[in-house]
């Protein structure tokens, strides 16, 4: 959707496109850890042992990516709902940046909260156990999800 076009942003809208960015996060996240995983370890490889690679690296991770596609679009949309709440709330008259920052700040709190929360389970994937594990699968996906939430949030907010 470009900018021009966005007149207001409805509670369905807002949602919608969470979900949407959400998804199509997860499946660039898919995308470069399979050209990471196909390149690392293909290095020296005849181009149909490449390929041969690439289709066994991509059947493995395609159930994996649909899952997380799932999940993605319903944290997207609830995390939406949340800014554009946020923002009604806190930024009711659109002034630039307050948007951003609360998005930010938003999506920064529930980064933390996932990570409190895998620390309270005991599950292996925290930073003190296996600091690779949780930057692979929490460290750098919340990358793109604080980025995107204050882009979004900006946008709703000066729509």
């Amino acid at each position: 959707m470009k900018p021009d076009q966005i007149t207001q942003w409805t509670w369905r809208k807002t949602v919608l496109h969470g979900g949407e960015l959400g998804a199509v996060l997860a499946v660039a996240y898919a995308l470069l850890f399979d050209t990471y995983a196909i390149a690392s370890s293909s290095i020296g490889d005849t181009p149909q042992a490449i390929s041969a690679n690439a289709v066994s690296i991509f059947t493995q991770t395609i159930p994996w990516t649909v899952v997380t596609l799932v999940a993605a679009g319903l944290v997207g949309a609830l995390t939406a709902a949340l800014i554009k709440a946020a923002l009604a709330r806190l930024n009711p008259s659109g002034l630039p940046g307050r948007g951003m920052l609360l998005g930010f700040g938003i999506t920064i709190v529930l980064v933390v909260l996932l990570t409190l929360v895998l620390v309270v389970a005991g599950t292996p994937m925290t930073l003190d156990v296996y600091p690779g594990t949780y930057l692979f699968w929490v460290g750098l996906p919340a990358l793109f999800y604080v980025a995107a939430g204050a882009v979004g949030a900006e946008r709703i907010s000066a729509a």
